[in-house]
């Protein structure tokens, strides 16, 4: 009997080792179990949509006697030329701007109009620094039409899709709803005067550009729908999570080329 008792208590220490080690396994599964909770709850939440909402803005148009008299008196064979700003850095920019303009300019050409060329303004006022009269003589033109701006703007406001409420969610990924700015005014050549400005806005989704949202371990993330969060979420390694995402709103450059070609022909026959 002795001899089994001192057996017993050599042995309380190591049944104590595997103790701690069957306490700690069950605490790393409490643990896991813990985490598949949290990210069953995480998955499971209700996932919201909201709506992304450009700044309104009004078109802006001013236009002088003068012009209005000219246009009045001058119905047919008006000649124009398109001014524009200098060339970006940025290629596809550079791109979309030239079928912009050239839009603009076969358009005129189809309303009756006598487009001259804008390769050659641009040549006479930088190198030969010529004044607009002295242009209007050269290249015989009545009216230029000159490109202020032409530009995208990322500027809204987030409300909630079921009440209107209006809310801030903190966010890694980038949300641009980019609002088209177009300003050019109309010079008269001969009398090398500014005539009118004209400003005109082209706004995504103005109603809202709707977007789900879903928080997540104190931040929100988006999807453009329901689908789109729940792959984000379940994503491999959580890598859509550290990785910012843009999601882009905005007017296509053909339908801007058309109606803004359409806004200065209506200017110009004075509708």
């Amino acid at each position: 009997m002795k001899q089994f008792g001192k057996l017993n208590s050599v042995m309380e220490p190591e049944n104590h080792s595997k103790n701690m080690a069957n306490l700690k396994k069950l605490l790393n599964r409490g643990k896991l179990l813990l985490i598949i909770v949290a990210l069953l709850a995480f998955s499971s939440c209700s996932r919201q949509l909201y709506l992304l909402k450009p700044t309104p803005k009004q078109d802006e148009i001013s236009i002088s006697p003068e012009l209005r008299q000219f246009l009045n008196t001058n119905k047919q064979q008006i000649s124009v030329v398109l001014r524009t700003p200098r060339t970006t850095s940025n290629v596809t920019q550079e791109v979309q701007n030239g079928e912009l303009y050239n839009t603009v300019e076969r358009k005129l050409m189809n309303a009756g109009f006598i487009v001259r060329d804008r390769a050659l303004l641009e040549k006479l006022i930088v190198n030969e620094q010529l004044s607009y009269e002295s242009i209007a003589q050269k290249i015989k033109v009545d009216l230029i039409i000159e490109i202020l701006e032409n530009s995208r703007h990322n500027n809204f406001k987030m409300f909630r899709a079921k009440n209107n409420e209006e809310v801030h969610l903190p966010t890694r990924d980038k949300l641009n709803v980019n609002t088209s700015k177009f300003t050019f005014r109309i010079v008269l050549a001969e009398a090398g005067i500014s005539s009118g400005i004209f400003t005109f806005y082209y706004m995504p989704c103005t109603n809202g550009c709707g977007i789900y949202a879903q928080k997540t371990m104190g931040t929100y993330f988006f999807g453009k729908s329901k689908k789109e969060v729940r792959k984000r979420f379940w994503g491999p390694i959580y890598a859509n999570w550290s990785v910012p995402r843009e999601f882009n709103w905005w007017i296509e450059t053909d339908y801007i080329s058309k109606d803004l070609s359409d806004k200065i022909i209506g200017i110009l026959q004075g509708r």
